[in-house]
């Protein structure tokens, strides 16, 4: 997929999941956010994947951004959702820069490809 210029579905995916996270943290009710939390020893459920995005997301971060693993300290993760939520310029902002990151994650793909 990489070769055609297409992001990678998976990564997407990850990419969706943690920008619905960030929207959930912010706006979502208290109720919801703690029935995620519990559901959590799940290893498929909803809140695991987020956790498992958020351990693939620190692959990508730019060196001078120190963000602990989820399961160590997810208060920093929550923080750095709530610093930024909502729409608008700065919410589309955002979003490319999400998008920025799957566009690298592609181009590291492709580079680490082999010629056939």
């Amino acid at each position: 997929m990489c070769k055609m210029g297409l992001n990678d579905p998976n990564d997407l995916l990850r990419v969706q999941r943690l920008l619905y996270l960030q929207r959930l943290v912010v706006y979502g009710p208290s109720e919801l956010w703690a029935l995620l939390q519990q559901n959590a020893r799940f290893p498929r459920s909803w809140f695991s994947l987020v956790i498992e995005d958020m351990t693939w997301l620190r692959e990508f971060l730019p060196k001078g951004l120190n963000m602990p693993p989820p399961l160590d300290d997810m208060d920093s993760w929550i923080a750095v959702c709530k610093q930024g939520g909502g729409h608008g310029k700065s919410g589309y902002r955002r979003l490319g820069r999400w998008q920025c990151c799957a566009e690298t994650i592609c181009k590291k793909c492709v580079s680490s490809m082999k010629p056939l």
